[in-house]
């Protein structure tokens, strides 16, 4: 497994994954972990938090901090063995929320800090695949984080160009999709009437994007674009 998280798999213990030891009737050989570097984005999905820096341990590995929208650009730090991964306000050492996590050395991930529907915050990280993307076309995928919505979510190529992903529910990321960059895509809560579109200016072919959503009301959804290269 390459994920912190499998692709459509509900969020569970975020940001968590270890190496397993096995046994039979007498102990097996571990593996040894590939030490490396590892890429990690950080998306900060949480409405009304301070800015945060990203820590590896006791270094901070940001250069900028996040903001409620923002992400970080591709950080680099130590993967293949355990450590833990920390947001921290703003130029302190105040921590909003850690991980222990054991990152694949030589992989891109990219890490959602968010707040559960309880009200706590937690991470879902997500490899992100670097295959060549067709020619003239865009790959995207979609993260829904809407808490509060009252039904899943629908993304289809506006103009009765057919669906993209379908029931798309709290805590779920979508598979990559092969998108035509010239179609704008329509976004809407099932059973509700309010849509928000997401214009073709916003994608250049050849590119990789996620999407994720949050909303403020059970019916209305927000969506929020990452360039992934």
């Amino acid at each position: 497994m390459k994920t912190l998280l499998k692709t459509r798999t509900r969020l569970l213990l975020l940001l968590s994954v270890s190496l397993l030891t096995l046994y039979s009737c007498k102990k097996i050989k571990q593996e040894e972990p590939v030490l490396g570097d590892t890429k990690i984005r950080v998306v900060n999905t949480v409405v009304g938090s301070t800015p945060q820096d990203v820590y590896q341990n006791e270094t901070k590995v940001s250069t900028t901090s996040v903001g409620y929208g923002q992400n970080t650009d591709y950080l680099t730090i130590q993967g293949g063995k355990s450590s833990t991964i920390a947001l921290k306000n703003e130029g302190t050492q105040t921590i909003s929320f850690s991980s222990v996590a054991s990152p694949y050395a030589n992989v891109s991930y990219t890490i959602f800090y968010y707040t559960n529907p309880n009200g706590f915050g937690a991470f879902a990280g997500f490899i992100d695949e670097n295959l060549a993307v067709p020619t003239g076309k865009i790959k995207v995928r979609f993260m829904n984080l809407g808490s509060v919505l009252s039904n899943n979510i629908n993304i289809s190529v506006t103009d009765g160009g057919g669906p993209v992903t379908s029931g798309l529910a709290y805590g779920y990321l979508s598979a990559y999709n092969t998108v035509d960059p010239t179609s704008s895509l329509t976004v809407n809560v099932i059973g509700s009437t309010d849509t928000k579109v997401i214009p073709a200016s916003t994608f250049q072919a050849g590119k990789i994007y996620t999407i994720w959503f949050d909303a403020i009301t059970p019916t209305t959804v927000n969506y929020h674009v990452v360039a992934q290269n």
